[in-house]
């Protein structure tokens, strides 16, 4: 019996041995996998807004207000609002222009894939006091 049970022992011992041996030759390494995300996009019409404007000055836009196209992420559409995008000039840049037109630039937030803004230009009237 005392063979018996040190024979089984020793099998049992041996395979343990090997599957040790196996698993140590195996290397486990993680793996980053990018699940591909669905972009949609979202049109926000946006008036233009003049920093540093002296009082009593007005500025009449043409158009008054422009179409920004953003395009993100399907799952933060319900996000973006048009509080978040700002299409912001200075006076000051108004005054030293003296053809009349501005290139139009949007600020939006960083999880925005990509936008554009129709139209690209737009024309400006500064009216005095």
């Amino acid at each position: 019996m005392r063979n018996a049970l040190t024979f089984t022992f020793f099998v049992v011992l041996a395979l343990g041995f090997w599957y040790a041996q196996s698993l140590s030759d195996t290397s486990l390494s993680a793996k980053e996998t990018e699940a591909p995300v669905e972009i949609t996009e979202k049109s926000i019409q946006v008036e233009i807004q003049v920093q540093g404007m002296p009082t009593g000055y007005k500025v009449r836009w043409f158009p008054p207000s422009v179409k920004v196209v953003c395009r993100l992420p399907i799952e933060r559409y319900k996000d973006l609002k048009a509080a978040d995008i700002e299409v912001v000039t200075r006076f000051e840049e108004l005054q030293s222009n003296l053809s009349g037109i501005m290139q139009v630039k949007a600020k939006v937030p960083q999880w925005i894939e990509d936008l554009e803004v129709f139209p690209e230009q737009v024309e400006f009237l500064i009216e005095e006091p």
